[in-house]
């Protein structure tokens, strides 16, 4: 799955490199009126494409961190859930039982059948 990500990729940045060799000439970005800016149109697309991946990574590395905090939360609950029954079998095996009598689970065999 990861090189499939990696192929589309390189593809996409290939586009993205033919587009802008081809289409090498000057623009003018204008911002709401305010100013403006005479750019190569191959600067553009890659700042255009560059701002896109970076929105990317950035939107990726929120879910991981939040992944990571979730992960530290559950195995911070495991561990506390753990100590609690050790705690739990620590005192079932120290308790005294006075009264001495276990009951016998084994299974009782029926007297032999007379009439085989």
């Amino acid at each position: 799955m990861n090189a499939v990500r990696w192929i589309i990729g390189m593809l996409l940045f290939i586009a993205v490199l033919l587009l802008a060799f081809d289409n090498a000439d000057t623009v003018t970005l204008r911002f709401f009126g305010i100013t403006s800016l005479h750019a190569p149109l191959m600067l553009v697309v890659f700042a255009a494409f560059a701002i896109g991946v970076l929105c990317g990574l950035i939107a990726g590395s929120l879910s991981v961190v939040r992944a990571r905090r979730e992960l530290k939360k559950v195995k911070k609950e495991l561990k506390k859930s753990e100590q609690e029954k050790n705690v739990s079998l620590s005192y079932s095996e120290n308790t005294d039982d006075t009264s001495g009598d276990m009951i016998d689970i084994t299974p009782k065999q029926d007297a032999p059948d007379e009439n085989r």
